[in-house]
């Protein structure tokens, strides 16, 4: 039986006040089975929401770190999946839908490095960071891209869900392995995103689709329409609105949520499937398990759906890292400041793999070991993109720390500025009051510092670092 299946309690104490030992913690090269939800909401894992049943994710957490505050860079799947790929803000990988990520990028990239150092590399599923053939084989020994235009469609000459595909397809790739060569699986699920073009929108398996249908949801915080009504007219135009309409509206809810949770329970199904085949080959006791979502999703918050702006229930994201190793925190929530960013260092760092001085984010790995080291204390989010389509979402850069957002909307001229210690929902924007202006002017340059430090460094024919000595302080 898997090491998971211990059913150790999360316990509510930060790291910062558990001692570990780590001896033997990096003796020998893990495996990495990293899962990638699509939109999935922080708060949509089982031991977090009130209906949601999810046992396998639950069971992850349990036996490994719930990294309670965790966010997504730039909350667009595509660019938030470059930064997971090469561990860049969006500013300096500067990836769009249907653009290729230069390859002295992707030279430095995880994947890359990870095969360098002897590893099998294997990708399923969602192809967001808009890989072609050259990159795929730079990158992965094994790649198949699984769409969700349908998600329930003949795949092998079998009517099969997406989900379910991928999670057959990764227990093939598992079973291929063996125990003389370390491995990287890549399992980048579509759901629970909607399928846009399909009326119903969410569309779980079938076994699942009736799951949740009875229950009456609770309506989310600001969904009221006086708030809607309170904000500008950019953002009561934007995408975000449109989409509400297609999903949150009064008559919509209940049946759209339902829909929504009975995806996460498929993909969980699909976690508990990816688990026992780990567990069946004898790859346990070695193979470190992450669970990620690319960003959040709004559920009619604000008057919104869709993800794209920087308000919690867009950018903050479930994250778990499950390490059975010698040393590894067991059942252990973690409060610092994470992202999506330090995803690369990660799993290099696990690998023991040295990661590029370039990259941006910070190894989760001393946390996971119960370590005190000195953390982030704010961090840089932005959605910077003119390129149809996300020209019709307003662009804004932001500041976040453990209990300050600052938003400014770089073409409207708009700042925001929440006090999330006691406005955790951001319903009170105090950018107009005179006794927050000195907080709002420290806030305003903090992210006008990071914006200069991120966009400093270039990538074109060649590979360029730049000068790195400032941001290595400052990250």
């Amino acid at each position: 039986m898997g090491f998971w299946r211990a059913g150790v309690a999360i316990t509510a104490t930060i790291v910062g006040g558990c001692t570990v030992e780590a001896a033997g913690l990096f003796s020998v090269k893990p495996n990495v089975v990293l899962l990638v939800t699509d939109d999935q909401r922080h708060d949509t894992i089982g031991f977090l929401h009130p209906v949601l049943d999810t046992p396998n994710m639950d069971s992850l957490a349990t036996a490994g770190v719930w990294f309670s505050n965790a966010f997504a860079t730039t909350p667009i799947c595509s660019a938030s999946r470059a930064t997971m790929l090469t561990g860049l803000h969006e500013r300096t990988h500067d990836h769009g839908f249907g653009e290729l990520i230069p390859l002295a990028m992707l030279e430095k990239s995880y994947p890359a490095l990870l095969r360098g150092g002897g590893y099998v590399t294997g990708f399923i599923g969602k192809n967001g960071a808009e890989l072609d053939e050259e990159r795929q084989e730079l990158l992965f020994d094994f790649f198949l891209q699984v769409d969700r235009s349908p998600y329930i469609e003949i795949r092998e000459g079998v009517l099969i869900h997406a989900t379910d595909y991928m999670a057959h397809k990764a227990v093939e790739f598992i079973a291929d392995q063996s125990a003389s060569q370390p491995f990287l699986l890549e399992v980048a699920f579509n759901a629970p995103h909607a399928e846009d073009n399909d009326p119903r929108q969410f569309i779980p398996p079938e076994r699942f689709a009736d799951l949740y249908q009875d229950i009456v949801h609770a309506q989310p915080p600001l969904s009221d329409p006086a708030f809607f009504d309170t904000l500008p007219i950019f953002l009561q135009e934007g995408l975000n609105r449109t989409r509400w309409f297609w999903r949150w509206t009064p008559e919509l809810f209940d049946s759209m949520m339902s829909s929504y949770l009975a995806m996460v329970h498929g993909v969980d199904a699909a976690v508990g499937e990816i688990l026992e085949a780990i567990d069946a080959h004898g790859f346990a006791d070695n193979t470190v398990v992450i669970l990620i979502s690319d960003n959040g999703a709004f559920i009619g918050e604000r008057g919104f759906a869709g993800k794209w702006l920087a308000y919690d229930p867009s950018i903050r994201i479930p994250l778990i890292v499950c390490d059975p190793r010698p040393g590894a925190l067991r059942g252990q929530m973690v409060e610092e400041l994470v992202l999506n960013l330090d995803l690369p260092e990660t799993i290099l760092d696990l690998a023991g793999i040295e990661a590029p001085a370039v990259m941006q984010g910070r190894s989760l790995a001393p946390l996971l070991r119960g370590e005190q080291p000195a953390w982030r204390i704010d961090t840089f989010l932005e959605h910077s993109w003119t390129r149809p389509p996300q020209a019709v979402i307003a662009r804004h850069e932001s500041l976040r720390t453990d209990h300050l957002k600052y938003i400014h909307y770089v073409d409207h001229g708009r700042e925001e500025l929440y006090d999330l210690s006691t406005d955790p929902d951001e319903g009170t924007n105090l950018a107009g009051d005179p006794e927050w202006m000195i907080e709002l002017e420290n806030l305003r340059n903090r992210t006008v510092e990071l914006r200069k430090l991120y966009a400093g460094l270039v990538f074109e024919d060649g590979f360029e670092s730049g000068d790195l000595t400032e941001w290595i302080v400052v990250r």
